[in-house]
């Protein structure tokens, strides 16, 4: 159909994962993670975007900065 998006699909790279069109998550533990969103259409096609996310030590938060790369995934 390609018409619609029926399923978003949330994979955060820590073994969490979420459904919906909208999803929040909160990483334990400070690192490197590859978040991956997979939306699928009401024919079952599918099609990926894959960003990084570094999540940083609680004491480094009064500097906090979130940075968004893509790495054209």
């Amino acid at each position: 159909d390609n018409g619609y998006i029926a399923k978003y699909s949330w994979d955060f790279g820590d073994e969490s994962t979420d459904i919906g069109m909208e999803a929040r998550h909160i990483y334990s533990t400070p690192g490197v993670y590859n978040a991956v969103l997979t939306v699928y259409d009401g024919e079952g096609n599918s099609d990926s975007k894959k960003i990084k996310v570094t999540v940083l030590d609680k004491a480094n938060f009064n500097r906090f900065h979130v940075k968004v790369l893509d790495d054209g995934t």
